[in-house]
């Protein structure tokens, strides 16, 4: 899921349907209409459930954590929030080993705009914070 979509999907959560999980931070469940590229150049439209956390600070959403099955996570904070934190001190609270237990790592991905030490370096420090490895 691209981060343009995570970030429509954060600005569309609606926080009083869904559980508060610890302070300020919400699990979510939405089914979501994917565009799915077959070999032969057609596509299709897929509905799929996905599981999200959303990270809030006085009933703002900041950020969302995203959960692909049980074998990684896409965690996005909006720009605005970024480099306060907000990521890091709710990932202090042990939220993911508690909600998904099963997750034991992430994967650093990168874009064509990225700065590959940058998002290492942050993806690397998020990971230790979870107790998670990255792969």
């Amino acid at each position: 899921m691209t981060n343009e979509k995570l970030i429509r999907i954060l600005k569309k959560v609606e926080l009083n349907k869904n559980e508060e999980v610890c302070d300020g931070i919400y699990h979510c469940f939405r089914i979501i209409k994917n565009k799915v590229f077959d070999g032969d150049g057609k596509y299709h439209y897929s509905k799929r459930e996905y599981e999200f956390l959303v990270i809030t600070e006085d009933k703002i959403k900041k950020a969302i954590i995203l959960r692909i099955g049980d074998i990684d996570l896409h965690w996005l904070v909006l720009p605005k929030y970024r480099q306060k934190h907000v990521l890091s001190n709710a990932l202090r609270k042990g939220i993911i080993s508690k909600l998904w237990p099963s997750i034991k790592s992430v994967t650093c991905c990168f874009d064509l705009y990225d700065e590959y030490d940058e998002k290492l370096s942050i993806t690397n420090h998020l990971a230790e914070i979870s107790k998670l490895f990255v792969k």
